[in-house]
């Protein structure tokens, strides 16, 4: 399975360039809370909570404590940074569903779209 996962995360850095997305960027902008993750097929509870911040250029995730930011490309299939491929697998207005590899183990993510909080003047 990490075999296969892998393959498919070099492909998709191989493939960036190319064609648009097949999903809708303006859908998966935003800023998302993860409220459901398995690990290897099985639910964690380890990475729930953790929010992700997605503008045309950047994403944003505080999935190792803190704050981590990354510089991104969009390819067809997924949301690619320096350090890993997030492949889109659901883009509704307030479902996300991302797959990628994190410390080697195959992770899927469902994120709910939230407001962030607004601030007085």
């Amino acid at each position: 399975m990490r075999i296969l996962l892998l393959g498919v995360w070099f492909g998709v850095i191989l493939g960036c360039k190319s064609e648009p997305p097949l999903f809708d960027k303006n859908k998966v902008k935003g800023t998302w809370i993860v409220t459901e993750a398995s690990r290897n097929n099985r639910i964690t509870q380890t990475v729930n909570g953790a929010v992700f911040k997605i503008s045309d250029t950047e994403l944003t995730h505080n999935l190792y404590g803190s704050d981590s930011s990354y510089a991104i490309q969009w390819s067809r299939e997924a949301i690619v940074t320096g350090q890993a491929a997030y492949m889109v697998e659901t883009a509704q207005d307030s479902l996300l569903v991302l797959a990628t590899i994190l410390h080697n183990f195959p992770f899927r993510l469902s994120l709910k779209k939230t407001t962030p909080p607004q601030t007085e003047e």
